[in-house]
């Protein structure tokens, strides 16, 4: 049996990394640090460029990398009308070994009138390494999530690409599941990928969940890149997410800042 056909429970992940954004009504946005393990640390977040509505979080990983085995669960809330920036200090390998997959696990739980934008760099697969990302959503109707999520190869091998599994489950008003969302390729699948694209196939998505906001003008107005793409819309109208493909890794890095770095500042401009 593969590993991506296994059923791996979040309650088997250790947490790690627990934060919360806030708005305190004596000292304004701030992050309460709830626990913070290795391999992560942190030092004091900062605001995005002078905007002192949003708190700017870049948590630094020591080794640039997980292990084989390694199984660890994330949460950052974002409190009612806190506006909150996660940014990967850099890509992240996945390492082989005898241990299994690397699991990760991610919630993030949006209250009324919150903002959280996920600014990714690249998961790396090493040659034979294994991959499970699994993220959960808990989102107000009133609240704007963003996230861009890709990955690519370091060392690529045709007869060595590692494997790799998402799932993203969305829940509405911190409750109803509304949205399942499951991708895995093999590394037979990337070789396929690679005869079609003449390269090493890298894969990303950006996530627009907003349930209450017209999405539509803001994914309308993306600009023009080199790597191909398509828009789809999410069940009920929740939002938009934009799969990519890329035959390079630096060019699909480069085409998801592009097109990230725009929504972000339709949605920093609107109203809050």
């Amino acid at each position: 049996m593969s590993f991506l056909d296994e059923t791996i429970e979040t309650s088997s992940s250790e947490l790690i990394f627990d934060l919360e954004a806030k708005v305190d009504l004596n000292t304004g946005l701030q992050l309460v640090r709830h626990k913070l393990k290795y391999p992560w640390s942190l030092g004091r977040p900062f605001h995005e460029y002078g905007n002192k509505k949003m708190l700017r979080i870049i948590p630094q990983m020591a080794g640039a990398g997980f292990l084989s085995g390694d199984k660890f669960a994330h949460r950052l809330r974002v409190n009612d009308k806190a506006i909150a920036t996660l940014e990967s200090a850099g890509a992240s390998l996945i390492l082989p070994g005898a241990k299994g997959p690397v699991l990760l696990d991610w919630e993030f739980h949006l209250k009324g009138n919150a903002r959280l934008m996920l600014d990714a760099e690249p998961f790396l697969l090493i040659n034979n390494s294994e991959l499970i990302n699994k993220t959960k959503i808990f989102i107000d109707n009133t609240s704007i999530f963003l996230a861009s999520d890709f990955l690519g190869h370091c060392f690529p091998n045709k007869e060595n690409y590692g494997s790799w599994k998402s799932e993203i489950k969305v829940y509405a008003n911190d409750k109803e599941l509304v949205l399942i969302d499951s991708q895995k390729a093999f590394y037979h699948s990337f070789i396929r990928a690679g005869k079609i694209l003449g390269g090493y196939p890298s894969i990303g998505s950006i996530w627009l969940i907003a349930p209450e906001l017209d999405c539509l003008p803001i994914v309308e107005r993306l600009p023009n890149v080199d790597c191909q793409l398509a828009l789809a819309e999410l069940k009920d109208g929740i939002g938009y997410v934009i799969r990519l493909i890329a035959n390079d890794i630096g060019l699909l890095r480069d085409s998801i800042k592009e097109i990230y770095d725009t929504m972000k500042k339709e949605i920093q401009d609107l109203d809050h």
